[in-house]
């Protein structure tokens, strides 16, 4: 007889479950953070990190396009590398924002 059955099945489908919804937490919570650094930016400054994600969005667009040994990749690396530089003041912005 298996010893796999459906008990086990409903455990690993209830552990799934309270995964998901402690990572849902934990996105929310980063998003709330985000959020709240960004309403306290400047005009200035939100300009810049809006043209700098934007120039990381593009970049990488062009380098999934182009492939990774195309010039793309480089201008992806030095746009990440200036959006990093800028958003040093702002740990929670490191990873961009939508």
């Amino acid at each position: 007889m298996d010893d796999y059955d459906y008990n086990d099945k409903y455990y690993e489908y209830l552990e799934a479950k309270r995964e998901s919804e402690e990572m849902d937490e934990l996105v929310a919570q980063r998003d709330a953070e985000r959020n709240k650094v960004l309403d306290t930016l400047t005009k200035e400054e939100r300009a810049i990190l809006d043209d700098l994600n934007e120039k990381v969005i593009s970049t990488f667009k062009a380098m999934v396009k182009d492939g990774p040994e195309s010039d793309a990749s480089v201008a992806y690396d030095k746009a990440c590398a200036a959006y990093k530089k800028a958003a040093e003041k702002w740990p929670v912005l490191m990873d961009g924002y939508d």
